[in-house]
Formats: structure tokens, C-alpha cells, sequence
């Protein structure tokens, strides 16, 4: 058999890539990365990754070949913008003078023309053929066999049927269980129309959990399940344990402010909160860091590069989440033998099977269970040590990256 040719697609890309810069990207991006790095080091895979940003003056990361997912005709809008403003300059060349004058500071004043709303709205078709074209030469560039993508929106469905008319193979890989909730108020109908055609057209579908699984049967769709992967390593996870820890971005479905009650009702426990400020959610970043200031046993930092160090000292990890799909967080927190405490989500059993403990949506219990967990090591490592064994009989990255490969061999 050939060599197997695989391309990742992921936004947010940027600071995984450069990591001398602040951290900027969640689960997803990071399960993307890891991915295609364990893919690569099988010498009978190429594989390349294709994002929307690149650091400067890079070609490759760990010998992965690297490309720009198209923007919305962003040359295109510039290009046409000047167009514009040199014919309404042409306009003013048989104006008397003094009409002139203030005709050209007009011009000066207007804003750049949004070219790409404009051409989306009035001829959508040309607007989708230069998206498909645009797409169909990146398919083209990676030379890849297959394009793996995981995102709900439009580009999935670019991807999706760009491959289509390349012949090529698509993948999509669920993240979150917010992908398939179509009922999830604000969902925009046209993207969820789009990505759900991407669903039923793409040559794999891949689920996190028997839960997406079962979610996609329902839509008709066929899926397998693959696991979120993670390096298992040693375990440098501390005997002993002194803090409470949340890692998460603060999305409104994750619940941070959840959290920050968490730690006002247990003011004798050290609690420690890791998020990211990214540009869509610097406004609820900063509103929380504000109200954690007033909570003097709270500590709220800002994007961490390595999170092993926490894990490593935390009693127990907490999430707030309405709806997950398989947490790189849980993973990571097993690495190190440190339980997990969920208000809402149990991904395939994991904490009901003895990796932590789950509490129904009752808000009461996490309170209780932190409180005891954090005053019973034994319990702790009871715990700790089964979702360290869950994890590395499930997750294990070489293991996913196997099983990825002989789903696209099949």
C-alpha cells in the first residue's frame, strides 16, 4: 500500500505553531496538532496542516508542511476597492473646480468597500464560484488524499465538497456535542444547513463519544468513533495537593462564573483558574477577572504554554460545562492522576467508571464533593490512578493515530 497523504484543517493555529507567543487556542486546535505530529511520525504517512494564520518566516512544524486556509477575498476586496476609488476619481475630472474639491474629500472620507458582503449579497453564484475555486486550489497545493476538518460552519462544508470534486477523501472530526444540537438557540440556519450536507457527504465521519455516535445515527449519518489522543508519559503527578483547578476558555457554555462561586463558598481552599483571552471573548475575560479580584482565594491567569505543572498539584479538576465532547482537559488531568469533578458532563462513563465524579446538574454536590476530595488524599488517589489507566487504555495518541490511519485505509 502507498503512501497515505493527510491534511489537517484547523483555525487558531498560530500560537500552538510559535509557542514563544501567549497561548490562543482550545481543545480542538490542539487535538488537530497533536494528531497530525503522531500521524507524521509514521514514515508511511505525509502530512500537512493547513491554517489560517502562519508565524512569520515558517514553512514546516516538526517536519509538517504548512498552508493558508482561504480567506473571504480579502485581495479581491482590496483590489476592488481601489478600482472604485479611481473611477469615482475619473468622475471628477469634468466637475467644475470648486465641485471638485469636495468631491475627492468625499472620496478620501469613505470607508474601504466591502466587496465580499457586497458580491455575497448580490451574486451569490459568482460569490460561491470563487469560494469553490479558491478552496479547490488548496486541495490542489497540499496534494493531499485526504482532508480532515472539524469545525460546524461553512468551511467544513467548502472543504467537504471541494474534495468531492477533486476526488479526494473528506474527514469530519466532532468536537464539541454542540456541533449536532440543532436546537441550540442562535445557531444560524444557513451553516447548519451546510454543515450538515458536509455530514452526509463527507467519505468519514468521526465521533468523540458513543453519545455523538448515537446523535448522528439519529440524522442517518454513519460514523466510527475515534477518541480524542493524548501522550500518556510518566506520571509526575504530586502526592501532595494544594489547589482546585479550572481550565477552560470562557465561553458562556462552559459556566466560568460557576467557578468563581465555587471558590467564594469554600474561602479556606486554594482555587486556580486558567483561561484564555482570546479577541471573541475578551470582554467576558475581563469581566471575570474583575469579579475574581474580590475572591482572595482565587488566582485567575491568563493562557499557560505548559498546564502539565498544574495538573500535577491540583486535588481535583472542575467543569462547569453545559455541553462537551470528549474534554482534552479530562485527558490531560488523567495524565498527571488527577480526578475530575463535572457539574453536567460524564463523556462515555468516564467519571461514572471510577475517574471522578459526576454530579447531575447539581451544583450542590460539586460544592461538597471539592470540599471532601480536597481533605482526602486516599480518595484522590483512588481516583487519580483510575483515570490515569482509563486514559492510557483509551487514549493513547499512537493508538488514535493508528486507528485514523486504518480508517482511511479501509
Amino acid at each position: 500500500m502507498g503512501e497515505l497523504r493527510v491534511c489537517f484543517y484547523s483555525g487558531d493555529m498560530e500560537t500552538i505553531l510559535d509557542q514563544t507567543l501567549s497561548p490562543r487556542y482550545g481543545g480542538a486546535e490542539w487535538r488537530t496538532y497533536i494528531t497530525a505530529r503522531a500521524m507524521a511520525a509514521d514514515p508511511c504517512c505525509s502530512v500537512c496542516l493547513a491554517v489560517d494564520k502562519i508565524p512569520s518566516r515558517r514553512t514546516s512544524a516538526h517536519e509538517i508542511d504548512l498552508h493558508l486556509i482561504p480567506k473571504p477575498l480579502v485581495r479581491d476586496s482590496l483590489l476592488l476597492t481601489w478600482v472604485a476609488i479611481v473611477l469615482r476619481g475619473m468622475k471628477a475630472i469634468g466637475m467644475p473646480p470648486e465641485e471638485r474639491a469636495s468631491y475627492l474629500e468625499g472620496i478620501r472620507s469613505l470607508p474601504p468597500i466591502n466587496t465580499y458582503g457586497v458580491l455575497e449579497k448580490v451574486a451569490p453564484r459568482v460569490y460561491d464560484w470563487l469560494v469553490k475555486a479558491r478552496w479547490s486550489r488548496l486541495l490542489r497545493k497540499t496534494g493531499s488524499d485526504w482532508h480532515v476538518v472539524w469545525w460546524n460552519c461553512s468551511p467544513t462544508y467548502q472543504a467537504v465538497r471541494a474534495a468531492r470534486l477533486l476526488g479526494k477523501h473528506s474527514a469530519i472530526w466532532l468536537s464539541s456535542d454542540i456541533d449536532i444540537d440543532w436546537d441550540l438557540p442562535g445557531r444560524d440556519p444557513q451553516s447548519t444547513q451546510l454543515y450538515r450536507w458536509a455530514l452526509r457527504h463527507a467519505d468519514l465521519v468521526l465521533a468523540q463519544s458513543e453519545h455523538q455516535r448515537r446523535v448522528l445515527a439519529s440524522e442517518g449519518v454513519e460514523s466510527h468513533l475515534l477518541p480524542t489522543g493524548i501522550e500518556i508519559g510518566h506520571d509526575t503527578g504530586h502526592e501532595v495537593r494544594d489547589n482546585v483547578l479550572w481550565v477552560a476558555s470562557c465561553q458562556r457554555v462552559k459556566q466560568p462564573e460557576l467557578f468563581l462561586e465555587l471558590a467564594r463558598r469554600l474561602p479556606l481552599i486554594p482555587f486556580t483558574m486558567i483561561m484564555t483571552r482570546r479577541s471573541w471573548s475578551a470582554d467576558q475575560f475581563d469581566e471575570l477577572a474583575t469579579a475574581g479580584e474580590l475572591i482572595p482565594n482565587l488566582e485567575i491567569i491568563d493562557g499557560v504554554a505548559d498546564l502539565r505543572p498544574y495538573y500535577d498539584r491540583a486535588a481535583a479538576l472542575v467543569n462547569m460545562s453545559t455541553h462537551e465532547g470528549f474534554p482534552n482537559t479530562f485527558l490531560e488531568a488523567a495524565v498527571s492522576s488527577t480526578p475530575v469533578i463535572a457539574l453536567n458532563v460524564d463523556p462515555d462513563g468516564m467519571l461514572s467508571g471510577g475517574a471522578g465524579i459526576t454530579c447531575g446538574g447539581d451544583f450542590e454536590l460539586v460544592v461538597r464533593s471539592v470540599a471532601e476530595l480536597y481533605g482526602n488524599a486516599e480518595a484522590r488517589s483512588v481516583l487519580g490512578a483510575t483515570a490515569r489507566a482509563y486514559v492510557a487504555e483509551h487514549h493513547d495518541i499512537v493508538k488514535v493515530a493508528a486507528k485514523l490511519k486504518a480508517l482511511m485505509q479501509a
